[in-house]
């Protein structure tokens, strides 16, 4: 039997946390989803970084979506347990020989409940 609560907490630094406990048979498994939209500039249209981005969020179980702006920026929305944003927000900032991501922001939002999958908007 599997029992799934979903705890939605205000922090101070992070404004929305969800904590989603699951009971199994061997103990007890917390998680801390968190979302964030981010805002990337430098060289990211036209050189794959929405696939990069994508790829990477789907190799770490993060879900949201990412879709160039007009301004010549690209935005998104990542969703995922702290330790595995942390690692998708490293590899942004890395880039590769292509990407040169010049500025890279995130600001805290509420957790969408039941999201599945990272998408590439248009």
């Amino acid at each position: 039997m599997q029992v799934l609560v979903l705890i939605f907490l205000p922090f101070p630094y992070e404004s929305h946390v969800c904590i989603s406990i699951q009971h199994k048979k061997e103990g007890i498994i917390m998680s801390h989803l968190m979302r964030y939209a981010g805002t990337a500039e430098g060289r990211v249209q036209g050189v794959g970084f929405r696939m990069f981005v994508q790829q990477h969020a789907m190799d770490l179980g993060i879900t949201g979506w990412v879709r160039n702006m007009e301004d010549g920026s690209v935005d998104m929305e990542l969703q995922g347990d702290a330790g595995k944003l942390d690692a998708l927000e490293a590899a942004i900032r890395a880039g590769n020989y292509f990407i040169k991501v010049r500025q890279f922001s995130l600001t805290s939002i509420p957790v969408v409940a039941k999201e599945t999958g990272f998408k590439i908007r248009y």
